[in-house]
């Protein structure tokens, strides 16, 4: 049986998940821009501004579609390991869930469909 994992309040996540999607645009080689990137998905520059800042929360589909356009393996945008969790807030506060590492494994594949 596999443990449970921490996973931190969802604000935290979304603000995390923009955060490394702006670090992998700005990274990239040559640079994109947030137009140019809104432009490949197909979407407004205000709309992936508002996902870079953890305003606009995205679905798997759209992450996957985000990593694509960056060139980055999702493993990258998504933060699922225990490293990625440090900083994000403490854990006994009542925001914070355990999940099984199959469970959200299984929820993304679900919302990926």
């Amino acid at each position: 049986m596999v443990e449970p994992t921490t996973v931190f309040p969802e604000d935290a996540f979304y603000r995390e998940i923009g955060r490394r999607i702006r670090e992998a645009r700005l990274r990239s080689r040559p640079r994109i821009s947030q137009r140019e990137l809104a432009d490949r998905l197909g979407q407004k520059r205000s709309y992936l501004n508002a996902i870079e800042n953890g305003v606009n929360r995205c679905s798997t589909y759209r992450l996957v579609l985000l990593a694509r356009a960056l060139r980055v393996p999702l493993h990258e945008i998504l933060p699922l390991n225990e490293d990625d969790l440090a900083g994000m807030g403490d854990p006994e506060d009542p925001g914070w869930t355990l999940i099984r590492v199959e469970e959200l494994e299984d929820l993304m594949r679900r919302n990926a469909g």
